[in-house]
């Protein structure tokens, strides 16, 4: 834009100016030099001069209103010739254009000018408010309440529950606050120190999941894939599994759970850990089991909204299971069994 000379200014001092002084100090307020302020409101000024010349055309004069006739006729009085009728105020004489040159017909004709700045004028900037925290609308007050974070009440006597703990995978505590099913070989120590490497390897890494809601969120990866090195509950040896189970409990009140829950879960592998077959033969893996399948059924069924005391166990199941740990056992047997005698019999021994 290209600066006026001080030869050349057709303009009002608009520092000075009351249409234009508030403009022009909050243009200067906003870090502009005084020579580029002066040149946008001249420029404004012109056009703002050209578009009151040009939009508006001359209107005829509208024609006074017709005057009402009194309710009672009376004579019409005979104006006094020593002095002349005063004008009307709609009667007032124009004032010639040649007499007044600084008077536009325009004037004449439409009275007061319009404002200086017309609809199309652009706006001084202006740095607005921040969203209050008190907005009436419900749509931007559940946003920031979303965006914002809750935090517990202060207890100054209170202590932490999760510090002296061993902290599972991220994947296993993401799913254990979500009441899902979790093996129980991630609460091990094996599992407790997969942790730390799986964190280094899928730092920095996303992956794409959904939520409950049926909507997309990222995540890091480290919290959705499981662990490629977890076994089965079934898998385990008792001395793991008691470690896992252990474990978990002390997880329930930080993972979320409610009380009521979380004394379920205690009571069922506190009688699985002292159930009267842990001193027989297979009884250890008949209650490893029992317990692998038993709670898995138990997180499916509170999935698909269905409850039962896992507490309470079954001893119809637990003779289903013995049976097959049995069978499994047997079958074992009679491998080792048969194998020194096959090969006592092969031909190299003919």
């Amino acid at each position: 834009m290209p600066l006026l000379q001080p030869g050349q200014e057709d303009h009002p001092d608009f520092s000075a100016h009351p249409d234009y002084q508030l403009i022009f100090h909050t243009l200067l307020a906003t870090g502009q030099g005084r020579e580029q302020v002066t040149a946008m409101l001249a420029d404004l000024w012109r056009a703002n001069r050209n578009a009151l010349q040009v939009d508006q055309q001359p209107q005829a004069p509208q024609p006074p209103p017709p005057q009402q006739e009194p309710a009672e006729q009376h004579e019409p009085q005979q104006p006094d010739q020593a002095q002349p009728p005063n004008p009307q105020p709609h009667q007032q004489p124009r004032p010639d254009p040649e007499e007044h040159p600084e008077i536009h017909p325009r004037d004449i004709h439409q009275g007061p000018a319009p404002p200086p700045f017309p609809d199309r004028a652009p706006h001084a900037p202006i740095n607005l408010p921040p969203i209050p925290g008190n907005n009436p609308d419900p749509l931007i007050a559940d946003i920031a309440g979303k965006r914002v974070p809750q935090l517990p009440p202060i207890d100054l006597d209170a202590e932490s529950l999760t510090m002296s703990l061993q902290h599972p995978t991220s994947y296993a505590i993401e799913k254990f606050r979500k009441f899902e099913y979790v093996p129980l070989w991630y609460f091990t120590e094996q599992g407790c120190q997969a942790t730390d490497k799986e964190k280094v390897s899928n730092e920095d890494l996303w992956d794409v999941t959904r939520t409950s809601d049926n909507r997309l969120a990222l995540c890091t990866a480290a919290s959705n894939r499981p662990s490629p090195n977890a076994l089965n509950d079934e898998q385990l040896t008792w001395e793991q599994f008691m470690d896992a189970n252990h474990l978990l409990c002390r997880w329930l009140i930080p993972a979320g759970w409610p009380l009521d829950y979380a004394k379920i879960i205690s009571s069922f592998f506190w009688q699985i850990e002292n159930h009267e077959d842990k001193s027989i033969p297979e009884g250890k893996d008949t209650l490893l089991v029992y317990q692998a399948r038993v709670r898995k059924a138990w997180h499916d069924e509170l999935k698909a909204g269905h409850f039962f005391n896992l507490a309470k166990l079954s001893e119809k199941k637990m003779n289903s299971f013995r049976k097959e740990v049995d069978v499994k056992h047997n079958a074992i047997l009679r491998k080792a069994v048969s194998f020194p005698f096959l090969q006592h019999l092969s031909p190299t021994n003919c």
